[in-house]
């Protein structure tokens, strides 16, 4: 054996198996399309999971959900920055919520899913200050290839005024 070779086996453990981790490339919009770096068409498949990202701030085990998700096919997950009506889920009682974004993304990615991240849903309840909301969130998953941003749910229902934003750099 080599410095660094696996010797579990030698003392009954099970042999390692490794795993190719999906190389996810950025998705851009080309024409009415979507299409990756190399100019393949990208098309989007996704499930709505609303509260992984609460879930995963809590410490919950989601990769179960996440495998099942690929299982069925899902290249995608869109999920909500926060709640009010389906659960509570405000941003401002998570301690570690903006600094955790970029790991949640990484998590998905190693599942070769992407992230639709719901910025707004229920502010009219939850309040948040909009503006430094909208750009810790960019802030913290600007540069993962797997992301998109999106402003805000039904924003009609929520308080949001989509012409009171600009498109973020990087995203």
């Amino acid at each position: 054996l080599d410095p660094g070779d696996y010797e579990g086996g030698l003392i009954g453990l099970p042999d390692l198996i490794y795993s190719t981790v999906p190389v996810l490339k950025p998705i851009h919009i080309d024409g009415t399309r979507f299409a990756d770096s190399d100019g393949n068409i990208w098309i989007w498949k996704g499930c709505t999971d609303f509260l992984l990202y609460k879930h995963f701030l809590e410490g919950r085990d989601v990769v179960p959900l996440l495998k099942e998700r690929v299982e069925l096919g899902a290249n995608l997950v869109r999920v909500l920055g926060m709640a009010h009506y389906i659960d509570h889920f405000y941003p401002q009682r998570y301690h570690a919520y903006y600094d955790e974004l970029a790991g949640f993304a990484n998590l998905l990615a190693l599942y070769g899913l992407s992230f639709e991240f719901v910025t707004f849903a229920d502010q009219q309840i939850i309040q948040v200050p909009e503006q430094a909301h909208f750009i810790d969130c960019c802030t913290a998953l600007r540069g993962m290839p797997n992301v998109f941003i999106e402003l805000c749910n039904e924003y009609p229902k929520n308080g949001i005024d989509p012409r009171h934003f600009t498109r973020p750099v990087g995203l």
